[in-house]
């Protein structure tokens, strides 16, 4: 045999045996067992400066979702809508969870709530500087006063007070759709209060009012109530226990770090251009 024959021979054995190497590669490589990311859909709506669409992150009460999912290799995918769409889509199980919803008896029949609050609501009056009044004045007014018109939110719960104050007769309650429609009802008198968590009320009157406008509205100091806020989670998510178990993980990790404390927003932060009281 010619050196220029065992040459070639020798070539298509090493072809033939990467071909072969090539082929057993890919072959393991096509039956590895894959560990696909777990995702989680989360239902919201819009709640600047805590959660919006527009916001880094989605705002920091989403983004503190976010990583305490991360903590436990779970992605999160956002979904927004108005909140009443995202309730009934996470009710009916469309959804995995929903966020910053308070928990009552009659949502834990659909859902269930992780272990921490997302937020802490604390909501307050806000008022006309025209239509100065006083929380003693508010729950005991004079007896020749007439019924204060309070503003809301369609679909918000304001809590037993003010449920009380309507069932007394002490308050009428005019709903419109949102926050910036009630403080354009108290500048032009439609209405007499406006409750409100304090942070958002601040945060809508910054971004939609201009510097002459947000002079004319006053808040209380006092709380009108305080609300827990949670990620709820569709009882009819077939993984809603363990999606709940591994948030719950995820959160501890984030209070035992520290870093939850730094994603909250201070409650006490008050805008430079704010209502005076």
């Amino acid at each position: 045999m010619s050196c220029t024959t065992i040459r070639v021979t020798m070539m298509r054995w090493r072809l033939q045996n990467l071909s072969i190497l090539l082929q057993l590669s890919l072959a393991l490589f096509c039956c590895a067992p894959t560990a696909a990311q777990e995702v989680i859909l989360i239902g919201s709506g819009e709640w600047p400066p805590y959660i919006s669409e527009d916001s880094p992150h989605f705002g920091p009460s989403s983004q503190i979702v976010t990583e305490a999912f991360a903590l436990v290799n779970i992605d999160v995918e956002y979904r927004f809508h108005p909140w009443n769409r995202s309730f009934l889509l996470c009710q009916r199980g469309e959804l995995d969870a929903t966020i910053a919803w308070e928990k009552t008896a009659e949502r834990e029949q659909d859902f269930v709530f992780s272990e921490m609050p997302i937020i802490i609501e604390r909501t307050v009056f806000f008022y006309s500087k025209h239509r100065a009044v006083s929380w003693e004045e508010i729950w005991t007014p004079p007896e020749d006063a007439t019924k204060l018109r309070v503003g809301a939110i369609l679909g918000y719960n304001y809590g037993n007070k003010i449920d009380e104050a309507v069932r007394t007769g002490l308050f009428t309650v005019r709903r419109s759709d949102s926050e910036m429609t009630n403080f354009r009802q108290l500048i032009k008198g439609h209405i007499d209060l406006f409750p409100s968590d304090l942070v958002v009320g601040l945060e809508v009157l910054r971004k939609h009012f201009n510097a002459a406008e947000r002079q004319q509205i006053r808040y209380l100091p006092e709380q009108l109530y305080t609300a827990k806020l949670y990620l709820m989670f569709s009882k009819k998510s077939p993984r809603h226990a363990w999606l709940k178990a591994q948030f719950d993980k995820g959160m501890q990790q984030l209070v035992d770090s520290g870093r939850l404390n730094r994603l909250q927003v201070d409650p006490s932060l008050i805008p430079a251009e704010s209502p005076a009281q």
